[in-house]
C-alpha cells in the first residue's frame, strides 16, 4: 500500500529490520515494484514515454539537467551496457566546471549488489553506461573503484565518479578509458533501449 507506506502483509522477502514497513516508509523516492526490496524511483515522476529519448550530451548539459532535480531527489537510473544490469545512483555531488564529473553512490544496498554483479574487483577503469536524467537517456561512463569516504556515510565505501563527454580528468590514460567506454555506451544504446522498453512491458 504505496500511499500509506506500508505493506498490507508481512513482507514476504522480508527485506530490511521492519517487513511491514514499505521502501523504509519513504514511498516518494522509492518504489517496490516486484516486492522483493526497494529501488530508487529515478524516474522522479516523469513518463516513460519518453524512453526513446536518447542523446549524447557533455558535462555541462548533464550537469544543468541534475541541478534541475530537488536536492533531495537527486537518482538517476543507470543500464550497465555490456550485462543489462539497472541500478540506481545518489548523485551527492556536482562539480561546476564544464568538464567536470558526478560523485554518486548507489542508492540502496539492492543497487550496491547490482553494482558487485559486474564489478568483480575495484579498478579505475571505466564501463561504459547508459544514465537516465528525465526523459535523456545519456551515454557515460562510471569506474569501479570506491574513494574518498567522507561523504556523510552514505557508502562506507567511499564515492564514485560518473563521467560524460567532455569530462576531464588528471591520468591521461583514465581519460582515454573514460571517453571510449562513453563512445561504446552511445554505440550501444539502441540495443539496451530496446530491452528495456520490453523489460517494461514484461512487468506492466
Amino acid at each position: 500500500m504505496p500511499q500509506i507506506g506500508r505493506f498490507a502483509g508481512e513482507d514476504a522477502a522480508k527485506y530490511g529490520s521492519n517487513w511491514y514497513a514499505y521502501c523504509s516508509s519513504n514511498p516518494l523516492n522509492f518504489v517496490d515494484p516486484l516486492g522483493l526490496c526497494e529501488v530508487a524511483d529515478a524516474s522522479n515522476g516523469q513518463e516513460m514515454a519518453g524512453i526513446s529519448n536518447v542523446e549524447l550530451l557533455n558535462y555541462a548539459q548533464v550537469r544543468d539537467l541534475v541541478r534541475a532535480i530537488p536536492a533531495g531527489s537527486r537518482y538517476l537510473s543507470v543500464t550497465d551496457v555490456r550485462t543489462g544490469t539497472v541500478f540506481n545512483l545518489r548523485v551527492i555531488h556536482i562539480y561546476d566546471k564544464d568538464s567536470g564529473h558526478l560523485d554518486v553512490v548507489p542508492a540502496t544496498s539492492c543497487d550496491r549488489e547490482a553494482i558487485s554483479t559486474f564489478r568483480t574487483r575495484y579498478t579505475w577503469g571505466a564501463r561504459p553506461k547508459l544514465v537516465t536524467v528525465g526523459d535523456h537517456i545519456i551515454p557515460a561512463s562510471l569506474h569501479n573503484f570506491p574513494h574518498s569516504s567522507n561523504n556523510g556515510g552514505l557508502d562506507p565505501n567511499g564515492h564514485l565518479c560518473l563521467h560524460f563527454l567532455g569530462t576531464i580528468v588528471l591520468n591521461d590514460s583514465q581519460q582515454e578509458n573514460s571517453q571510449a567506454a562513453v563512445e561504446e555506451a552511445k554505440k550501444a544504446r539502441a540495443n539496451l533501449v530496446a530491452r528495456k522498453v520490453n523489460l517494461i512491458a514484461n512487468l506492466s
